[in-house]
This record gives structure tokens, sequence and C-alpha cells, in this order.
């Protein structure tokens, strides 16, 4: 569905995966359990900063995710970094209240690791 709406050439859907900046990563990298500061966030967003094919990570994760909730058990969960934009981001989307459009133009975020603030 939402990459019919940016209108994204089938085939470049279908191999982007193997452009990807963080093609043999561990997957754990973009899916920290706990969101405690910036430090776990930046890990992820260093490679989307560095990556090509953020748009076709980005849909593909909506499309994941809308496929998710329609399967019992699944609950459509949205977690993780994908396409340089977090969880709440791709959840702001799926409930209208940002377009892909949107959402493909904010800035991928930068942490300043290590710095303490007051």
């Amino acid at each position: 569905m939402y990459w019919r709406i940016l209108q994204v050439e089938s085939e470049k859907v279908s191999n982007w995966r193997s452009q990807a900046a963080c093609r043999g990563v561990n997957p754990e990298v973009f899916y920290p359990e706990e969101f405690t500061n910036g430090d776990l966030q930046e890990a992820a967003f260093v490679y989307c900063r560095k990556c090509n094919v953020t748009t076709e990570c980005f849909v593909s994760a909506l499309e994941e995710e809308d496929l998710r909730r329609g399967i019992p058990g699944l609950g459509g969960s949205i977690v993780g970094i994908r396409g340089g934009k977090s969880a709440k981001t791709r959840w702001l989307v799926h409930q209208g209240r940002l377009t892909v459009e949107q959402a493909l133009n904010l800035p991928i975020p930068v942490y300043n690791i290590g710095m303490k603030t007051k």
C-alpha cells in the first residue's frame, strides 16, 4: 500500500535489502529492549545516516506492520528503528497523524553520545 503511494519502482523495492548499509549487522542493534538514553538509538541511526535505501526500508516497515495487524497474537506491534525512523514516527503514520511523505522528510536524529545534560 505505502510503496504505491510513493510510486517506488517494484524492482527497487525487492532489491533494496542487498544495498542496505546495515546488511550483516546484528538486528538487535535496531531493536534495543529499552531506550534509556540516546546511546542505544544512536547505534542504529549511525547506519541509517550512511544508507541509500532508507525510504524503501521505512516503507517496508510500514507494510510489515500493517500485515502483522491482521495476524492474531502479533497485534501489529511497532518497535525498533527502521529506515532512519523510530517506532513512534511509524506509529504516527499508522494513526494518520503524519503522512508517509512528512515522515520521510523528518531528519534522522543525531544524539550526542556520552554528553550529560543538567
